[in-house]
């Protein structure tokens, strides 16, 4: 039974990736992602900045084939600086977005809303003199107020998962938390920790 049912499931990925192929022309691709320690994001990412969002906008790559959406940041605090500027207002450059009624969707990219807060893990993108998150939405933490105790608390992908890979030593790595949102003070402790180390 459980035979049977894998070679469906394979036979039907097959199916969808002879469809993608035979209606684009091109072989139809997905995105796995390694889950990374915040050790290892934090030794590998080229800057990681504190701020809040400001803007949104989505525009074609120069030769129209791409989508990508710029996000303003207002950067509050630098726990890394990086190559390029890290400091006051940074843009960073995801693919992906909508122009003109047209829509690209990247898997396990990194979604952003105007006004909240966050904590980004950046690599450096030297074509283009810009960030982007590190490891796609796993570069992203979202800050937020708790309103019983009023401490600010984040959250964000790798807290959600027990083990975590090392991306330098590929050795694996427990979070920081086990499950949940934690203080974002205590958050920063630890990544100055790693810094530091």
């Amino acid at each position: 039974m459980f035979l049977k049912r894998t070679w469906r499931a394979l036979l039907a990925c097959g199916a969808v990736s002879i469809l993608g192929f035979l209606f684009t022309g091109s072989p139809v691709e997905a995105t796995t992602i390694i889950p990374s320690s915040e050790r290892g994001m934090t030794q590998r990412a080229d800057a990681i900045v504190m701020g809040t969002v400001t803007s949104i906008e989505s525009r074609w790559n120069v030769d129209r084939s791409l989508i990508y959406t710029d996000i303003g940041i207002d950067v509050s605090r630098t726990l890394k600086a990086g190559p390029y500027p890290s400091t006051g207002r940074i843009v960073i450059s995801l693919m992906g977005g909508t122009v003109g009624g047209l829509r690209m969707e990247v898997d396990q990219q990194a979604v952003f809303e105007r006004g909240e807060e966050v904590l980004l893990f950046l690599v450096a993108n030297p074509k283009t003199n810009s960030y982007t998150t590190y490891a796609m939405s796993y570069g992203k933490y979202i800050i937020t107020t708790d309103p019983n105790t009023g401490h600010k608390m984040i959250d964000g992908p790798s807290f959600h998962h027990y083990q975590h890979y090392n991306p330098i030593s590929m050795q694996r790595e427990m979070s920081v938390v086990r499950s949940g949102r934690m203080k974002v003070d205590e958050f920063i402790s630890e990544i100055n920790r790693y810094l530091t180390n």
